[in-house]
């Protein structure tokens, strides 16, 4: 069995409390190094039909030291949503 990556492991917390929520209208995820991994698993998750049921209007992924894998799941996850108002994303790591 492969080791799982803390990244991933992280981003498994956040979908676990997502999931254990009626609602959940936005994602204050500020300076918790997400990386590109657990950026992955998060919006893997907020893409799949259990996901896409939670409006979401605001996330903020500042220092998350997310680059362009990381940015291409949060993509998308934009492709189509119409509920989203604010996108934070300062200190991302485009190549």
């Amino acid at each position: 069995m492969g080791v799982i990556s803390p990244f991933i492991s992280g981003a498994e917390n956040i979908v676990s409390i997502i999931r254990g929520r009626k609602s959940v209208t936005e994602l204050l995820l500020g300076n918790n190094t997400l990386m590109d991994d657990g950026c992955e698993y998060l919006f893997d998750f907020l893409c799949s039909e259990e996901g896409r049921q939670h409006e979401i209007f605001g996330i903020n992924l500042v220092c998350n030291k997310i680059g362009d894998r990381g940015l291409q799941a949060l993509s998308r996850y934009l492709h189509g949503n119409t509920a989203l108002r604010e996108l934070y994303l300062e200190g991302v790591s485009i190549t």
